[in-house]
Order: C-alpha cells, then sequence, then structure tokens
C-alpha cells in the first residue's frame, strides 16, 4: 500500500512516496506541507543570504591579501611544499 510521507526539514516539508505495513499507514497533514511559492521564496532568500556572505568573506580576504601581501606568500610558498612534499614522497 503506498502512502505519501511528509517529512519536515528545517526550511520546509516534502512529500515522499513510500510503502508502510498494513495498519501503520498515517493518512499525511495537507496543512503541514508548504506550497510552492513558500518554499521558493525560503530558498531565495537562502541564496542571496548565502551570497552576501560569499562576498563579504571575499572582501575580506581580497582586503587582508593587500594587506599582509609577503607574509601571504610565504604561507602559500609553504603550503605548497609541504604538499609537493607529501605527493613526492608517496611516490616511492
Amino acid at each position: 500500500m503506498a502512502v505519501i510521507w511528509i517529512l519536515e526539514l528545517g526550511f520546509g516539508a516534502f512529500i515522499v512516496w513510500g510503502a508502510c505495513p498494513i495498519g501503520e499507514c498515517v493518512r499525511p497533514d495537507y496543512n503541514a506541507v508548504m506550497n510552492t511559492r513558500e518554499m521558493t521564496e525560503k530558498l531565495q532568500d537562502w541564496q542571496k543570504l548565502a551570497t552576501k556572505t560569499a562576498k563579504n568573506v571575499g572582501e575580506a580576504t581580497d582586503d587582508y591579501v593587500r594587506e599582509n601581501t609577503w607574509s601571504t606568500i610565504a604561507f602559500a610558498a609553504v603550503i605548497g611544499c609541504i604538499f609537493g612534499y607529501l605527493l613526492a614522497s608517496r611516490r616511492d
């Protein structure tokens, strides 16, 4: 017997089709399902927040690298040497 299960997640409800044992099936509460417009709006809000956060992180990184150019170059060189050493040692 196929039933509809509603999974509640942090940003909305999703409908899942599945099978359940006889006697344990419960009718879904259709009022709990978000309509498509509300879910789309929440996802767009999350996308805008993620984009804004990524831009802020990028700007902060750019400012740091511009202010500390030589220390950033030295750090990148050390990390590159470590990765090079680890990759070269695995070939043996």
